[in-house]
């Protein structure tokens, strides 16, 4: 299925009503009534799960958030009324995931933040008074917003941490951002994965060494292949898809050794405890993660990898369980 552009944002105004309570979710048939059908469960979720004011949540709900672009900010002039908007989209590990960022011009921290990332692509923290239509959207408000000494990097985030057992079953709707930067104006959903070079191509490394006989393959058209024939074949990849096509394809990427996706490997699962209220792997979790490893040719330095592990857990206490439920955890 495709969508022209003019249909594409035309879903993304009826998305944006919905979110903001303005118009219910449209009864629509085919691939897009699916992917309006889920989003119309969010209410629901988001009363049973989050502290909420109508169809938003208060910043002072959440706490301090750190906030990373992913790609430059897109400027046009929304009307003469209220001036020009801006927009990205952008990480945080509080919000434990992605979300589009919405700049009004003419407000005061929305345009201090702009002009922040108009210099560069800088983490902030954002306090106080910010809106998130959650999960997708957030707008500064009259929250304070502070540049960070330290930018993140995408590469040791932990909220987009996926393996292989995370794309046995279709991307729910709520995983879905509104992205400019990868491609034609559209929703997509990006995922940070580990892949190894098999013999059917390139393939997204699971937890478990048992589920290697039924490889996860991403686009072959990707372009992979290492520079160095020396370089061993595992990447980090940044793999994105949209909605209406049931394929992955790779952003991005960069080569690393067996230690680092092993210590991939710890993140993720890490993260995932996190979110179900358990603590960090254990020794033997790990044994099991290094024989995944193993079973494509590759041995691995537990402590190395321990070492190179994100385990700095950030999720804001009161949107765990929000977080868990859009992970498909609960």
């Amino acid at each position: 299925m495709s969508l022209s552009a003019e249909q594409r944002l035309t879903l993304l105004k009826i998305v944006t009503e919905v979110e903001e309570g303005k118009i219910v979710v449209p009864r629509v048939g085919g691939a897009v009534g699916r992917f309006l059908g889920e989003l119309g469960t969010l209410s629901t979720q988001i009363s049973r799960l989050v502290p909420h004011d109508g169809y938003f949540v208060r910043g002072g709900d959440i706490g301090p958030i750190r906030l990373t672009p992913l790609a430059p900010l897109s400027e046009h002039i929304e009307s003469d009324l209220v001036g020009e908007k801006a927009s990205t989209i952008a990480f945080s590990e509080e919000l434990a995931g992605l979300v589009n960022v919405t700049l009004w011009a003419k407000a005061g921290s929305a345009n201090r933040l702009r002009n922040i990332w108009l210099q560069d692509n800088s983490s902030v923290c954002i306090t106080g008074a910010f809106r998130w239509f959650a999960p997708r959207r957030i707008t500064p408000g009259t929250g304070s917003v502070e540049q960070l000494p330290k930018r993140s990097s995408i590469w040791t985030t932990r909220c987009l941490r996926y393996v292989a057992d995370d794309f046995l079953a279709t991307p729910p709707a709520v995983s879905y951002r509104w992205d400019r930067s990868f491609g034609p104006p559209d929703f997509r959903t990006l995922r940070i994965s580990a892949v190894f070079q098999g013999s059917d191509g390139w393939a997204v490394v699971p937890s478990d060494k048992d589920r290697l006989a039924q490889p996860v393959l991403i686009d072959k058209r990707a372009s992979m292949q290492p520079a160095d024939p020396r370089v061993s074949a595992l990447a980090l990849a940044l793999l994105i898809r949209d909605p209406w096509e049931n394929r992955w394809t790779v952003a991005d990427s960069k080569h690393v050794d067996a230690n680092s996706v092993l210590a991939h490997l710890i993140t993720w699962a890490d993260h995932r405890r996190e979110l179900l209220g358990l603590p960090s792997p254990d020794a033997q979790e790990v044994i099991a993660l290094q024989r995944v490893l193993s079973s494509i040719g590759h041995s691995t330095n537990r402590d190395d990898a321990l070492a190179q592990a994100n385990l700095q857990r950030g999720v804001a206490p009161a949107l765990r369980h929000f977080a868990a439920w859009t992970r498909g955890l609960g």
